[in-house]
This record gives C-alpha cells, sequence and structure tokens, in this order.
C-alpha cells in the first residue's frame, strides 16, 4: 500500500511539472509575481492549449488578501496564474496617497486620495502667517521665528493623522556647500555641523495649540528620504492628534544649519478619523478668505511653480504669483493636438459646466443677502429700475465684512477701526482653481488652454510644471472652457467648462485697492454692460506722500499694478478726480506707462459731482463713450469710493442697471482697505471724516430732473441732457459703446 500511495504521488508530481515547468523547492522558474510596474502586463509568454502542457504562468490582477486590503498601507498581494491555478503572494509596501484637490478655504486645501478615498487638509507653506518664506537658508532661527502659523480654529475634523512634508534640497552659494552635500548624502547632523551654537534635535516638527510631535527620525535628511534636488515627498510623523476646537497648527524648523525648499505639510486622515468632503466656514474671530491665496497672513514669498509664458507673451503672473490670469491683451495660442496622442489626463475641478464664485466668501454673502431682501420686496419689473427708499431693507457690509489680517495682526474690519488707506491687503476677488491629474510619469510639462469658445480657438495658454493653476480676472456671467495637454502632445484631458457667476467683477491688481470693472452687470434692456472698457477704484501712486495729519498716501502701484494696468487691463486713459496739487502730489502724468493719457477732472467731494460743473461732467461721460478693449479708462479719486463711485452710480443708472445693484456697487468698497460705505446711513471715521452717501440720493430726488414715475435710467438722461447739455446723440452713442450687441 506504501508503495501505490509513493507512486500515485510520483504521478501527481509528474502532472504537475507537464501543467507548469519545472518546479524546485516549492518555486516556479515561470514568469514571478508581477511587481508594481508589471501588474498590467498579462501579455508573457504565449501559453499552451493543453493544461497538460508547459507554459509560463499569466497572473491575474491580483487582489490585496492582507494588511491595508483598501487603503495605500502595507499589504500582501495573491495573483492566480489563469492557466493552472496556482497561486503567489507578494508584500507590497506602504505607498504616498496619490493626492486631489477636493475644496480650498484660503489657508487650507482639502484633498482625497485617488486610490482609497482617504482624505488629508494640505497646507501649503506659502498662506502661513509667520516664517513662509520657503527660499530661504533657515538655520539658526529659533522661538517664534521658526515658525509657519495656520489659523485653524473649528476648520479640522478631530482625530489622528499622519503628517507629511513636500520639500527638496537646494544648491546653496558655495560658502554652503558643504552643508547641501552633507544633508543630501544624508549625513548632516547637529554634531556635524559647526556654524550653529544652540542645535536644534530635530530638523523640524509640528505643533497643534503648542503640543509637540516629533518625527521618528533626528537630525539627518536621509532617514526621511529628503535627498533630492527635485520636490519629493515624504512621511515625517507617523501621528498626531487634532481636538475640537484646535486653533493653530505650527510647522516649526530646528536651527539646525541647511538650505531646504519646502512646499507644503499634509495632514493624513488615519482610520477612525472622518472628514467631510467640504470645508466648514471659520467661526468669527478667525481669519478665512474664501479664495485667497497668500499674503494676508502676514506671508512672505510665495512658491507656486514658475510659468513658462514665452509662448504667450501677454500672459504672465497676478499679484503676488499665485494665479496666472488669461485675460491680457488678445493674444491666443492654438495647441494642436496629434492623432496619436492619448485622452490620458483627467480634469478634476471645475470642469461640469457649474457656476463658480469670482468673489471673496463675505463678498458673495453679501450679494446674496442683498438679493434676497430684494426679492422680498416683490417689486415689478418697471419698479425694480426706480430709485426707492429703504432699499433692501437692513442689510448691511459690515455684517459680511468679516475678519482679515493687516500685518498679520487679526482686527476688525469696521468703520473708524482701520487706518485710512493703511498697509492693509484685502482680497474681495476670488480666484478659479483648476487642477487636473495623470498617471503617466513622463508628463511633467502642460499647456492649459483657456478660452469662451468650446472649440478652444480662442484660448489663451499658459504652459506649468504644476497640476494647478489658479485664474484671476476672469468675465463674469460667462462659460469659459479649458483644456490639459502635456506639452509634448502625447496625452490630452477631455474639455471642461465652469461658468463665472454673477455680475461683479472684482479686479486682482496687486497693491492697488478698490478695483473693478463696471461691465457684467444686467440691464433694463436685457443686455450687459460690456466688460473690459471701463474700470474704477482707488488713486494709482509709485511713492509715499503726506497731505496732512492722518492723510497719508501709500504705495498703490507696484511693479505687478503697473503690469496689469497696462498689459493685462490695456489701460490707455488714467481720468482723476483729485484735486491738483497737494492731495495729487502735484501729479500731471500717468505713472502707468508713457502710452497712457492723463486726464484731470478735478472734483471736491461726491455732492460737487452731481451739483458741479456741466462742461466739466460732459467731459467725463464723453470719456467714458470713447472707452474701448484696446484703450480701456481708469477712473479713480482717492480711494475710488465717494467722487469715484457717485460717477458710477450715475452712469450705471443711465445704462439700466437696477438700483439695487447700483448700490451695491457703491457698497463694494466697504471691503476693501479702506473704510465702510453705506448707502442707507452717513459713516463717520475717527479722523470726523464723513461719507454721506444719503446726501446724494436726496440732492437727485430734490432736482428737477426726478419723479417718481421716472426710472433711475430716465432720470440719470434727463439730469445729463438739462446739466451736462448731452444731446440724444451722444447719449445714445454712449449707451451704444457701453452695451453688449
Amino acid at each position: 500500500m506504501k508503495k501505490q500511495k509513493y507512486l500515485l504521488s510520483l504521478v501527481a508530481v509528474g502532472m504537475l511539472l507537464a501543467a507548469c515547468g519545472t518546479v524546485t523547492n516549492g518555486s516556479s522558474t515561470g514568469e514571478d509575481a508581477p511587481t508594481t510596474s508589471q501588474t498590467g502586463d498579462k501579455s508573457s509568454s504565449k501559453a499552451s492549449s493543453s493544461k497538460s502542457s508547459a507554459h509560463t504562468h499569466k497572473w491575474d490582477d491580483g487582489k490585496a488578501v492582507s494588511g491595508d486590503v483598501n487603503g495605500c498601507g502595507a499589504k500582501t498581494y495573491e495573483y492566480k496564474c489563469t492557466t493552472c491555478g496556482e497561486t503567489k503572494t507578494e508584500e507590497k509596501p506602504a505607498q504616498l496617497h496619490e493626492m486631489s484637490f477636493m475644496d480650498h478655504k484660503g489657508l487650507i486645501d482639502l484633498e482625497s486620495c485617488d486610490n482609497c478615498s482617504t482624505k488629508a487638509y494640505k497646507f501649503p507653506i506659502k498662506y502661513a502667517a509667520g516664517w513662509n518664506d520657503p527660499n530661504t537658508k533657515m538655520n539658526a532661527k529659533s522661538g517664534e521665528g521658526s515658525k509657519s502659523t495656520w489659523n485653524i480654529e473649528g476648520q479640522l475634523a478631530p482625530g489622528k493623522y499622519e503628517v507629511e512634508i513636500t520639500t527638496k534640497l537646494s544648491q546653496p552659494s558655495s560658502t554652503n556647500r558643504y552643508w547641501y552635500n552633507q544633508a543630501k548624502a544624508g549625513n548632516e547632523t547637529a554634531e556635524s555641523n559647526p556654524d550653529t551654537t544652540a542645535e536644534s534635535d530635530y530638523r523640524y516638527w509640528v505643533e497643534v495649540d503648542s503640543t509637540p510631535f516629533y518625527p521618528t527620525s533626528k537630525k539627518t535628511w536621509g532617514e526621511d528620504g529628503l535627498t533630492g534636488d527635485a520636490y519629493n515627498r515624504t512621511v515625517f510623523i507617523a501621528e498626531i492628534e487634532v481636538k475640537s476646537g484646535t486653533k493653530t497648527i505650527n510647522f516649526v524648523h530646528g536651527n539646525i544649519g541647511y538650505s531646504l525648499l519646502i512646499d507644503n505639510i499634509r495632514l493624513i486622515a488615519k482610520s477612525g478619523t472622518s472628514v467631510p468632503s467640504k470645508l466648514p466656514s471659520a467661526p468669527e474671530g478667525v481669519f478665512d478668505p474664501e479664495g485667497n491665496t497668500g499674503g494676508d497672513t502676514g506671508g512672505g514669498t510665495t512658491t507656486t511653480d514658475p510659468v513658462d509664458v514665452s509662448n504667450v507673451p501677454d500672459v504672465g503672473l497676478t499679484p503676488g504669483g499665485e494665479g496666472d490670469s488669461v485675460y491680457g491683451k488678445s493674444v491666443t495660442k492654438k495647441i494642436s493636438i496629434p492623432a496619436s496622442s492619448t485622452e490620458s489626463i483627467t480634469l478634476t475641478s471645475n470642469n461640469t459646466g457649474a457656476e463658480v464664485s469670482v468673489l471673496h466668501e463675505g463678498v458673495q454673502q453679501y450679494c446674496d443677502a442683498m438679493y434676497e431682501a430684494e426679492a422680498k420686496e416683490n417689486l415689478t419689473t418697471e419698479t425694480k429700475y426706480k430709485m426707492r427708499d429703504k432699499a433692501c431693507g437692513s442689510v448691511s457690509p459690515v455684517t459680511y465684512q468679516g475678519k482679515y489680517y493687516e500685518n498679520g495682526v487679526q482686527k476688525n474690519n469696521e468703520a473708524g477701526n482701520m487706518d485710512y488707506f493703511g498697509d492693509s491687503d484685502r482680497d474681495n476677488f476670488k480666484n478659479v482653481v483648476l487642477t487636473w491629474d495623470t498617471d503617466k510619469g513622463d508628463a511633467t510639462s502642460f499647456f492649459v488652454e483657456v478660452g469662451m469658445k468650446e472649440d478652444l480657438s480662442d484660448a489663451k495658454v499658459v504652459q506649468t510644471s504644476a497640476k494647478k493653476i489658479e485664474l484671476s480676472n476672469l468675465f463674469v456671467s460667462k462659460t469659459y472652457f479649458w483644456r490639459v495637454t502635456d506639452s509634448n502632445g502625447r496625452y490630452h484631458s477631455a474639455i471642461g467648462s465652469f461658468v463665472t457667476k454673477g455680475s461683479f467683477r472684482n479686479i486682482n491688481a496687486g497693491a492697488a485697492y478698490n478695483v473693478r470693472d463696471i461691465g457684467g452687470k444686467m440691464t433694463s434692456s436685457g443686455k450687459r454692460i460690456k466688460q473690459g472698457l471701463i474700470y474704477r477704484g482707488g488713486e494709482l501712486t509709485p511713492t509715499k506722500y503726506d497731505t496732512g495729519i492722518k492723510q497719508k498716501h501709500i504705495v498703490t502701484l507696484d511693479k505687478t499694478a503697473k503690469r496689469i494696468f497696462h498689459d493685462e487691463l490695456n489701460v490707455r486713459v488714467e481720468l482723476d478726480f483729485r484735486n491738483a496739487g497737494g492731495e495729487s502730489n502735484n501729479q500731471n502724468s500717468s505713472y502707468i506707462g508713457t502710452d497712457v493719457k492723463f486726464q484731470r477732472e478735478s472734483v471736491s467731494s461726491l455732492g460737487k459731482f452731481y451739483n458741479g460743473d456741466g462742461t466739466m461732467l460732459k467731459r467725463i461721460f464723453t470719456t467714458f463713450a470713447n472707452a474701448k478693449v484696446d484703450a480701456a479708462v481708469y477712473c479713480h479719486c482717492w480711494g475710488g469710493a465717494d467722487r469715484t463711485g457717485t460717477a458710477f452710480f450715475l452712469l450705471e443708472g443711465l445704462l439700466g442697471v437696477s438700483y439695487t445693484e447700483a448700490l451695491m456697487d457703491y457698497e463694494f468698497t466697504s471691503f476693501d482697505a479702506i473704510h465702510t460705505r453705506r448707502r442707507d446711513t452717513t459713516v463717520t471715521d475717527y479722523n470726523g471724516y464723513s461719507y454721506n452717501f444719503p446726501s446724494l440720493l436726496s440732492d437727485i430726488k430734490n432736482s428737477s430732473y426726478y419723479s417718481s414715475t421716472k426710472t433711475f435710467s430716465q432720470v440719470v438722461e434727463a439730469w445729463m441732457k438739462g446739466k451736462l447739455k448731452m444731446s440724444d446723440t451722444e447719449i445714445q452713442n454712449l449707451k451704444n459703446n457701453l452695451l453688449e450687441d
């Protein structure tokens, strides 16, 4: 019996050998279980049609059988031969999550892993307060000077997270080359670095509400994998805990010499930590600028990848380098996609035709509240375009101003609390974020086309090595189409689209403040005002000067603002309502460029504007009538609030803008770096200056041009004919030039 069993065993072994080739020590000499790069390759040597013939294994796609089965952690994969059924296992180490953008709130990006849906909070270093210049050697830093801080009260889901850092070593100057070489080799330690006298045990760590969490490896970069010249990512803290109500996250740099560029840190949710799909609004008292991208938090240099714009000369970086505005001169570049190109790039944001707000969150909420209040008035179509008392009830911009940072210090942005035209940065716009992804490792540079035609024949083009761009100064109430192609034409995406929401086009204009386009608003004629013809805002000056006590004029025309006004907005006429002499620092030519006409029309106050010199007022509106896309007009006084606000209130009235939106445009000044303006009450600041818009409304209603039966447009037209002596033809030419066809 034993002999028979032995013979049967030999037969069984022989059959197995015939089916799958020679077996030695239990291992097949056929193809091993596929590695990560081989998983998708099933075309190994041709198998025999008979199981009794020798063959090379053809493995299936495999499945995770143990470990972090549904995540990106370490796991065991099992593969099965599709011919003979033999199985093999392979141990796969933990992999970095492949993150895609989900949501953004000023200081924080919310992301989700493409592979396992694990969510994470990303903190770009450029958004941090305090130490946030990633391009500076950070040795010998200590205390508060070594911290990059994000104010995140109530915005992170409580739970446990692992912390990832994205960074690279930077080639330093020759004097620091030794430390660079040591760090790149993974050898730089406190002991080998005599250029500091009080070394930290750790290169970097994270503090959650002042509680420190340290990395598992001290001192060396090499142990954490930070040894390359390219940006790379590594998990450097296994676990931190964020509790309910956590107020700050600090990224702390140890005071040991090195040259390192830091891009961001990321908090990745661990098992049991539930992160929502949208970032919550910050509670009162916490800075949360929807869509802002640096600067407001007391920041330094921004860190976005440099954009190669040599192919489209007019497309450049917006203020601070954080966005790529595509609306400058009418220069386009058509990207030709080769027939061999594959659709291997996926658009991961703003690609479904949905509406996208281009306003700061607080400003958008104010708009929504005004429209809601207007709806409650149950206006007829005719009444909507008439002047009316107590329009939109008690809605006030003060309610929506919220908090902001001035030189890194949190203050209330309310009437009387701000230094008039102080060195503060308040952005009332929001950039549109476009993101994409690809699994093609050789796609390292991309062309991004953005246009208003579905075939992208009018597209402006930005080239970038990132997988994200931010667009500012887009037209409002327009549909945009976009597509991404790798710069070698091998891969492309489908064409996505989004619609810019609303009627108010606020402008990202560098150091200049309170800048917006009159265009985009719907009128009673059913036509919108053309965009890109007439802009309004504060004064443009390249130097500081004083005109008296608490009357300080600051630099508002920096290099970025000058480029935007001249090259992007195509301003060729500067219309200045300031008084000659002290208020305007004796300016008599435009600082925007030598090819820009400077036109002074001095107006002392908003009341004097309506009741002032009719001949001068006619010149102003004639200038508006002659505005062109390639010769736009920029109109301003000192702050772009009262005199400028009056001019545009009347112009919008003539063109048929609803009374509510004309009032809103006046109040929009409240969301910039100057005092609050209100439609319904006089505002007096701490200097004793009074901003009395109701007095203008009274002047209009007490004039002979007003009648309660007239629309606002008819009242302004009567004023232009009577006060300005403009003819019907001149008024019609003004309307024809500024209204869309």
